[in-house]
């Protein structure tokens, strides 16, 4: 008997893109953005705000929603995951990778898993499926609830900047996404290979772990929680690491592009960013993701101090 989750992906995309955007840190001058917005999204107001962003690191998350198989079920998934040692009690949750559309060159999967690659070549951010551990929606809504409401309610008690004296440490070197419940309530799991057909899933257990890619082959050390996807996607922003300026980063801009166009020896590239903002640019980009792949681009954004503005 397959088991699936009572809410659908948009649902978890809305989540988790609002406790993310809510982490704002105004002494250190650092926040996260989502890079995704259509050209009337960022024009106006929003390319005059493009002017106060010092760097930036974007990285990538293709949401999901899980599927189950109780451990007695004669399933593919169960049976696989048998096979390969690995824990089905008391289910295994999973997911499937994407159909490729008529107008793509590629599947999805392929997008996600060569963004991953450029951005890690670089030291540069990182991209991954993300995915919560629950199946019913009641029970998912009620982690959102304790992890959004009571903690931040005891958090913001005073001032709403009283969460980097949480969140951070190290001197404020580093953000420690883990003292936020939720984002260890979701797996992350990074694209490990190409494919060459959409036939496949990624399985876990109910707490995240013993992770499986339905060829099938065990990927013991594959997923992370969501909480430390992030902190490898932080490591070093607030304490000198590699960002990305608004006036040059055009070149990996075209590196990413060129990834999603697959080799660009025989394909000329289908997307050209629109605008003469940098931002603006990789806004555009963003929005394709979306709107093509559903793949959702945010960034860490350091923002510039009143005096460099002047």
């Amino acid at each position: 008997m397959r088991i699936d989750a009572n809410y659908t992906e948009d649902v978890v995309g809305f989540a988790l893109e609002s406790f993310l955007t809510l982490l704002s840190f105004p002494r250190h001058r650092f926040s996260i953005e989502p890079f995704s917005r259509g050209k009337e999204r960022w024009l106006g107001a929003d390319a005059r705000l493009h002017g106060r962003i010092r760097g930036f690191r974007p990285f990538y998350m293709q949401f999901k929603r899980p599927t189950a198989y109780p451990d007695f079920s004669t399933s593919k998934i169960v049976t696989d995951r048998r096979k390969a040692g690995l824990i089905t009690t008391p289910r295994a949750l999973y997911f499937p990778l994407r159909q490729k559309r008529e107008t793509h060159r590629d599947f999805q999967h392929n997008v996600l898993f060569r963004l991953r690659e450029r951005l890690r070549n670089r030291g540069l951010g990182d991209a991954a499926y993300v995915c919560p551990l629950f199946l019913d929606r009641s029970a998912y809504r009620l982690n959102l609830h304790w992890s959004g409401l009571a903690r931040w309610g005891r958090f913001w008690r005073h001032h709403p900047w009283e969460i980097e004296d949480v969140m951070l440490e190290d001197g404020g070197r580093r953000i420690r996404f883990d003292r936020m419940p939720v984002f260890a309530e979701h797996i992350s799991v990074p694209p490990h290979a190409a494919v060459t057909t959409a036939s496949h899933r990624y399985s876990f257990t109910e707490s995240g772990t013993d992770l499986c890619f339905h060829s099938p082959e065990a990927l013991p050390d594959g997923s992370m929680s969501l909480a430390t996807f992030l902190d490898k996607v932080s490591a070093r922003f607030l304490d000198g690491g590699e960002k990305l300026s608004p006036d040059g980063s055009d070149q990996m801009l075209s590196e990413l592009i060129a990834g999603v166009d697959g080799d660009q020896n025989t394909a000329a590239s289908t997307f050209r960013p629109e605008g003469e903002d940098p931002i603006g640019r990789w806004f555009s980009w963003g929005d394709h993701l979306r709107s093509e792949y559903e793949i959702e681009q945010f960034a860490l954004v350091r923002w510039k101090d009143e005096a460099d503005l002047f």
